[in-house]
């Protein structure tokens, strides 16, 4: 231990800047960082999106693209952090979250000198950008950064005209299947199903993740369903007949039920 901290703090004196994170903290980070950690995939996507490929030196669990990701070393799950990995990995930046890394972990790893830089969870669109701004900004590169937030935005403007003039549909989004769970307004998947003409059915609520029953989704009347699905096709398959059913909502009679995978989706980041 002893001698990871020599590594930790014998960086102290490389030149630096003083950035303040999404919970308003100062945090002091080498500049440009040379040993990255990414405490969550999303951020992971993020980082290599912006061309950091050789700077990341740790990722969380789950972190699997782009492939070269998976060759990194792993530091726990972002809910399960293994302390001792990420501190020997002697990283003068740690990307985290405040959406699943736990308070107590950020405090420590700060707590020996390590910066750790934590990015809000979005809550809309222009937040996934906003992020992606963030990391860009602390890692010394904006300009790359700004070319991909323009190219997201512009895909959205696409997004945007082909939709527009279209009726609004009612959506529901399908998070769980036991029990049964959807997004709530306050989340960046509402803000993407309404960018793509759609209105989810569980908008007004105010609940991230609210579990939904059935009651209610026969009520709204959803002309679309949308599952988020590993790709598993027995599971699938079994989800797909619980729907059938339904008959009464349009979506199941109209046959307008699809599968996305959840990493395109759930992960606020480039893709």
């Amino acid at each position: 231990m002893i001698l990871v901290l020599a590594l930790v703090t014998g960086s102290q004196g490389a030149p630096a800047e003083t950035f303040t994170d999404d919970l308003g903290r100062e945090v002091r980070i080498a500049s440009p960082p040379r040993r990255i950690v990414s405490l969550a995939p999303h951020l992971t996507e993020i980082l290599f999106a912006l061309g950091l490929d050789r700077r990341i030196v740790g990722v969380t669990l789950f972190s699997d693209y782009p492939p070269e990701a998976r060759t990194r070393a792993v530091v726990g799950s972002y809910v399960d952090l293994n302390l001792e990995k990420i501190v020997s990995l002697a990283p003068d930046l740690i990307v985290s979250t405040s959406d699943g890394n736990a308070k107590r972990d950020i405090q420590r790893l700060s707590s020996m000198g390590l910066p750790v830089f934590v990015v809000s969870p979005p809550r809309d669109f222009e937040g996934v950008l906003a992020s992606i701004l963030a990391v860009g900004r602390i890692t010394g590169r904006g300009p790359r950064a700004r070319r991909l937030v323009r190219g997201m935005a512009a895909r959205v403007q696409e997004v945007r005209s082909k939709v527009r003039g279209a009726r609004v549909r009612p959506v529901f989004y399908q998070l769980g299947d036991n029990p049964l769970m959807t997004v709530g307004g306050g989340t960046f998947i509402n803000s993407l199903i309404e960018l793509a003409g759609g209105r989810s059915i569980a908008r007004e609520l105010r609940v991230r993740y609210p579990r939904f029953s059935m009651e209610k989704v026969l009520e709204a009347a959803p002309e679309v369903i949308i599952i988020s699905s590993m790709g598993d096709k027995e599971v699938s398959e079994r989800v797909l007949e619980k729907w059938e059913r339904w008959k009464e909502i349009p979506a199941v009679r109209h046959h307008e039920i699809y599968f996305i995978d959840p990493d395109l989706i759930h992960r606020a980041g480039p893709r």
